[in-house]
């Protein structure tokens, strides 16, 4: 059997030949699966093959174990809705609640890089970064700005936007828009710096070629609206808005939280 289509925005071709042992009920299943997949904007392509063998047994009642990512008391408050997804550091520095159009590419110790998909395009990028805490006064515009031009270096052309605003939780979010050219492409990038009262900071940066400006629209303030600084220490359960329900794990967004 052939089959042939679509995954993660990558062609790919998936021959699977299957056998089954019968002795009255089925008892053991063989599957062996091959896949040939083409790279694609947010997976490498592999060509691979596979071999999985099932056996059926008698086993005791399972027992409920909990999920160990799921933290008592950081629900989400806010209407959530479909095509959200909710993604936890693993380090309990943020959480974030993201469209599902944003595919993570790399999640580790250094931070957070996704790729923004829309119907097959490659629209942006975005890297999430959880600074060392704080305890000087929270990020000033002009700080931020000359950090950017710094860390742009000869890429950067000019600053676009600029703006500075306390959101309904007490998050202090700094967003400065540059300008600039990279491979001889011409970029935008939108640097945004969350602080908290504690002193807890994040970094949130897109990149976006300049012919998908429109596309990406506003996709970095959503994901910024999303985005809970230090959820443990209660940042998440302070914002205006119905109680979640029993399923912690429902994506839910903050109220009353737009960016600058």
């Amino acid at each position: 059997v052939v089959v042939e289509g679509s995954c993660a925005m990558a062609v790919t071709e998936d021959p699977a030949a299957q056998t089954c042992r019968l002795d009255g009920p089925v008892q053991t299943v063989t599957v062996t699966w091959r896949e040939r997949r083409e790279a694609g904007h947010v997976a490498p392509g592999f060509d691979v093959e596979a071999r999985l063998s099932c056996a059926l047994s008698a086993a005791a009642a399972g027992t409920p174990v909990a999920d160990p990512a799921v933290v008592p008391g950081t629900r989400r408050l806010g209407a959530g809705r479909p095509g959200l997804i909710w993604h936890r550091d693993r380090s309990a520095r943020y959480d974030l609640v993201h469209d599902d159009r944003w595919r993570v590419i790399e999640d580790g110790a250094e931070g957070l890089v996704m790729r923004l998909v829309d119907r097959g395009a490659l629209v942006g990028q975005c890297s999430i970064t959880a600074l060392p805490p704080s305890d000087a006064r929270p990020p000033q515009l002009a700080e931020v700005q000359r950090d950017v031009e710094r860390s742009l270096a000869g890429q950067f052309d000019h600053v676009v936007h600029a703006s500075e605003a306390t959101r309904s939780d007490g998050v202090r979010i700094v967003r400065v828009e540059a300008s600039g050219t990279a491979e001889g492409r011409p970029f935008r990038w939108m640097h945004h710096v969350l602080a908290d009262g504690a002193g807890h900071r994040v970094a949130v940066t897109c990149m976006v070629e300049q012919p998908m400006v429109s596309r990406f629209a506003a996709a970095d303030r959503d994901l910024v609206d999303g985005l809970v600084v230090a959820p443990g220490d209660g940042a998440g359960r302070t914002v205006d808005g119905a109680k979640s329900p029993p399923d912690g794990r429902e994506a839910r967004v903050p109220a009353k939280s737009r960016t600058p």
